[in-house]
């Protein structure tokens, strides 16, 4: 006896000889360049860049037309929403930075580890385009600096681009020297910033009233006014007066206004960004963001109120550079705007290298993109990549037209990482406990709430591009079907509702019934084509396959036992077979099949069905290597073949013996075999048992090629053999219901479905046919029936099925039909038919010899056949439908 004949050839034969192979499964280790080498503190890596992000264009180019557009009250109200907004996302920030190692990559790192790939590399893309926009905004903002602060400097287009290109340029050469260059560049700046900063807010006190120049761009032709501290100019900035701006000609509305302001908030991941680069990340970036957010918080608002109380409106929304010329050190507020909008230019502009780096060295977006990973440290690819992409950013021309974009992009991804915090505390994770004490469920909800609002607020066609993008990012990351390690915010939500529901989720009933399967199997080599069509045939249903590893709980069972699991696994990337994989320990494989058949499943959903392979059969090629070889020919005639489905095959057969190996295993008895069935049944589980399925992929070519050329259709053929009385009504409605949802499953292949039964003269013929019609049509099943009679076939079929059945005469009767089954077979795909009642429990081998034998005389030679024996209803008639 072989392996492959027993047990759905796969069945469960010990297979404790197996070879020691393991199978690659899942991410690799987390590589190397995730490993905490940087050097920076809190102050230089975090505080820093977040100051010089937030400060950045708004500080120095946009007060005056923020302040002049809104009025104080409304610009006072919109700040502190964007400071709401990012605070409550710094906090969710803070919660997951503290709650474990963060490697590089920061913010992507953050995200993707707590969302998982599907949204941290939709995420973690959008924010990498979010800085590549930043950068590019930054670097607008300074050359419209320039342009102010340099007599007769060309504002045309192409000199405009021009000058960002060689800006651009230098912060090029900064982000290649690397992090620590970048570091200490940063605080220079940073002093250089704050001081001009200082010396702006100070010059509001001493400046005396005097005129304002009209810049070069601006036609308007009053002259401009600075007042100094006045109550009537206080008064006349209070409220809203909304204009056209005079760089672009549009007219200004709120929601335009708050997308530019917002911008002047959204370097609240400066610091995350450096995560690689810090000495601990974890303490650093929560401490140093609230801080920065804290500093500049307070000298924004300062400087919104003595802006209203000096200067005119007219200078606010005609001049955005009115700082430098009110100011009695000009030069330094020159200085101090170039500083700001360099450095976030180069904040940006590295930050965006860094995730780049980060989301290659994850392999979510193709092989394509390991090119940008391959470095150790510096990102040097990834940068030239940003600088490309900033230098296409620049052909907009319009800061303002980039801001609004700009804001859009952060706040998706502000707002999916609240989401992340919010889901994570919600379901109760337990390994999701953050060191930072101001983080509750809450803040993260209102977090995503608040972001979701203001993105709607500001442009309800960028909030849905912006989602639309997101999705267009999460599906192709999904289907890429990327294995990772670091596990997923899905996880959380899925467990948590299958919990809820499992408890809620009852025994079925008649009218929702549906196969839910439990296949007993040993080695896919002599089986595959049985676990395909089981996939197909358990039409959505539970679909558990069981395995039994034989011998006693040692290391070495152990070990075998999580290698098989693996490997069963691998299917659904081999073959898309959506099974849940159940591996017991056990002495014998009758007591590990019936430890399969009592716990497989939760709740319930349980099987109902537990499938066998024939005991008898014999595999004679090896099934896996055939399929593998389908997928190679599919490949070379250009139809589409995921090679990883040939890797998930290759798998497959290095963990399982060849035929020729699994043969000389010690097989199962038939007494075992039979134990099994009649388990089956006593617990109420259908039974099944397939047989001749190494023939079934030929035989569905075939009849898929008689529907493409129009040839006479193939046929699913249902001989339900036995009378529709008593249990064996159980039987003859589990055979009709199969059939007809394998048949389902194949009608776009233009097969039929048959139902054929057996009379024994030709006046029974009329009454048979009305009768078999009448049960298939009150369960609702369309099918062609075909009525066969005896008195016409040869002699020595038809007798011994005229003499009915003897306990000695059981062999000779399955021989007849089988030979009847074969005259009328010629275009079958599968043969659906009726499992012999196997005798009592505790029977002796020679009986059990018999039972086996007669489930052979009956199969052989036949197409792929599946023979069935019910315990219970599974369909509900036309009467009971409702």
């Amino acid at each position: 006896m072989s392996e492959s004949s027993r047990l759905l050839s796969t069945a469960l034969i010990p297979d404790n000889a197996a070879r020691n192979t393991s199978v690659s499964q899942g991410s690799p280790p987390p590589p190397s360049e995730y490993e905490h080498t940087g050097k920076l503190t809190t102050f230089f890596g975090v505080f820093v860049p977040c100051v010089l992000s937030i400060f950045s264009v708004i500080l120095f180019l946009r007060i005056g037309y923020v302040l002049g557009q809104a009025g104080l009250i409304l610009t006072l109200s919109m700040l502190v929403i964007s400071y709401l907004v990012v605070t409550l996302t710094a906090m969710s920030v803070s919660a997951i930075s503290t709650n474990g190692r963060v490697g590089g990559g920061g913010a992507y790192y953050l995200i993707s580890r707590s969302l998982g790939p599907e949204f941290g590399g939709s995420i973690g893309l959008i924010f990498f385009f979010a800085n590549i926009f930043a950068s590019g905004l930054y670097v607008a903002g300074f050359v419209e600096a320039l342009a102010q602060n340099i007599p007769g400097f060309p504002t045309d287009y192409w000199t405009t681009f021009g000058s960002g290109s060689a800006v651009l340029f230098v912060c090029l050469c900064v982000c290649l020297v690397g992090a620590g260059a970048f570091a200490k560049a940063a605080f220079v700046i940073f002093l250089i910033v704050m001081l001009s900063t200082f010396v702006v807010l100070a010059n509001f006190f001493y400046a005396p009233a005097k005129s304002v120049e009209i810049p070069p761009n601006n036609h308007f032709n009053k002259t401009l006014a600075y007042t100094g501290f006045s109550k009537t100019t206080f008064n006349n900035n209070l409220d809203v007066d909304f204009t056209k701006d005079y760089t672009t000609g549009i007219q200004q509305n709120v929601n335009i206004v708050f997308g530019v302001l917002f911008n002047g908030c959204t370097g609240v991941m400066a610091g995350a960004n450096m995560s690689g680069d810090l000495k601990d990340a974890s303490k650093s970036i929560p401490v140093g963001t609230i801080q920065a957010l804290a500093v500049t918080f307070v000298i924004y608002t300062f400087l919104f109120c003595i802006t209203a109380a000096t200067t005119s409106r007219e200078v606010l929304v005609n001049n955005y550079g009115f700082l430098q010329d009110i100011n009695m050190v000009p030069p330094l507020i020159v200085v101090g705007i170039f500083a700001a909008t360099l450095s976030a230019a180069l904040s940006c502009f590295i930050g965006a290298s860094r995730i780049l780096q980060a989301i290659s060295r994850d392999k979510l977006i193709g092989e394509w993109f390991e090119f940008f990973s391959r470095e150790q440290r510096e990102p040097i690819r990834a940068v030239f990549l940003c600088w490309f992409l900033i230098q296409c950013v620049l052909l907009i021309g319009s800061l303002n037209i980039i801001a609004p974009i700009v804001s859009m992009l952060f706040l998706l991804s502000y707002a999916i990482t609240n989401f992340a915090c919010f889901v994570l505390r919600v379901t109760g994770a337990p390994n999701f406990r953050p060191r930072f004490r101001y983080f509750s469920w809450h803040t993260a909800g209102a977090g995503f709430v608040s972001c979701v609002a203001v993105m709607f607020f500001i442009s309800p066609l960028y909030a849905v591009g912006s989602f639309l993008l997101m999705l267009v990012l999460f599906a192709f990351i999904h289907f890429r079907h990327v294995p990772v390690t670091w596990g997923d915010v899905s996880q959380a939500l899925i467990y948590h509702q299958v919990r809820k529901y499992l408890l809620r989720l009852e025994a079925q009933s008649i009218k929702y019934w549906r196969p839910q399967v439990l296949m007993l199997v040993v080695n896919p080599r002599s089986s595959f084509s049985a676990v395909q069509f089981t996939n197909w045939m358990k039409k959505g249903g539970l679909f558990v396959l069981g395995h039994v590893v034989v011998g006693d709980l040692n290391q070495k069972t152990k070990d075998e036992l999580n290698r098989k699991s693996k490997a069963w696994f691998s299917l659904d990337k081999a073959a898309k077979v959506k099974a849940f994989v159940n591996v017991v320990i056990s002495d014998t494989v009758r007591s590990g099949a019936l430890s399969l058949i009592m716990t497989s499943g939760l709740g319930g959903m349980r099987p109902n069905i537990v499938i066998l392979g024939s005991f008898q059969e014999k595999a004679n090629h090896d099934q896996l290597i055939e399929y593998r070889n389908e997928l190679l020919r599919r490949k070379q005639k250009k139809v589409f073949v995921n090679l990883k489905r040939v890797n998930a095959v290759d798998s497959l057969m290095e963990e399982f013996l060849p035929l020729e190996e699994s043969r000389k295993l010690p097989q199962i008895s038939a007494n075992d075999y039979l134990g099994i069935i009649q388990d089956s049944l006593l617990l109420e589980k259908n039974v099944g048992v397939l047989a001749n399925f190494s023939r079934m992929i030929a035989r569905f070519h075939y009849a898929e090629a008689a529907s493409n050329t129009g040839d006479l259709p193939w046929s699913l053929d249902i001989w339900p053999i036995i009378p529709y009385s008593g249990k064996n009504s159980y039987t003859y409605e589990l055979l009709l219901q199969m059939g007809n949802i394998v048949h389902m499953s194949f009608k776009s292949k233009n097969i039929l479905l048959r139902v054929i039964t057996v009379v024994a003269s030709e006046k029974e013929h009329d009454e048979e046919l009305k009768r078999v019609n009448q049960i298939c049509e009150d369960c609702r099943i369309e099918a062609d029936v075909v009525v066969i009679v005896l008195e016409q076939q040869p002699p020595h079929i038809a007798e011994p099925l005229l003499r009915g059945v003897t306990k000695d005469s059981l062999q000779s009767l399955h021989t007849s039909f089988n030979a009847l089954m074969k005259l009328h077979m010629e275009r079958t795909c599968v043969l659906f038919t009726y499992l012999p009642e196997p005798p009592t429990l505790h029977v002796d081998d020679h009986e059990a010899t018999r039972y086996v034998d007669s489930i052979q005389a009956l199969t052989d030679s036949l197409p792929p056949t599946v023979l069935l024996r019910g315990v219970h209803e599974v369909v509900t008639k036309t009467n009971e439908a409702v």
